[in-house]
């Protein structure tokens, strides 16, 4: 961390709600402090580990793994890929893939990060917001009928 930017990283909390309460409060006493009404660069990550276990079908979207399902590439160590890009809202990187380990302990990653640069300091709620909108979205895309059941009625939500 520089002394220009602040985060708020979290694995608990119970809801978005919860989450951009959190947040609010951060951004409120950042503002005071740095006295600005604007921020370089807003954005919002989100992580997520499936417990794959080797074969992924079923856990995800088969356009999304089909070069593991098919056997492409054998039986890889690791597979991963990034994509960037652009939404009405800002800009984009999603990581997804198997990181290196064995098939007993492996999971797939689903790492979605948005973001928007020069973003006046009553925007950023309504901006997370939309980030946290289209994440929902893609997530929802990635996921296959086993993680669905897995996360149970939580993803059901929206």
């Amino acid at each position: 961390m520089r002394s220009s930017t602040f985060s708020l990283e979290t694995k608990n909390y119970e809801n978005f709600e919860d989450f951009l309460g959190r947040v609010q409060w951060v951004v409120e006493q950042a503002v005071r402090f740095i006295d600005s009404d604007f921020f370089t660069r807003v954005g919002l990550r989100y992580v997520n580990m499936l417990p794959v276990r080797g074969d992924p079908t079923g856990w995800l979207n088969e356009d999304l793994v089909k070069p593991l399902t098919d056997n492409v590439f054998g039986n890889p160590t690791k597979y991963l890929q990034n994509i960037s890009g652009s939404t009405s809202d800002g800009q984009f990187n999603f990581g997804h893939g198997l990181e290196d380990g064995n098939d007993s302990e492996r999971s797939y990653v689903l790492d979605f990060d948005f973001y928007r640069e020069e973003v006046k300091a009553e925007d950023f709620k309504k901006l997370l917001c939309a980030f946290n909108a289209l994440n929902f979205k893609l997530f929802s895309w990635c996921i296959g009928s086993k993680a669905s059941n897995y996360l149970g009625k939580a993803i059901k939500k929206n």
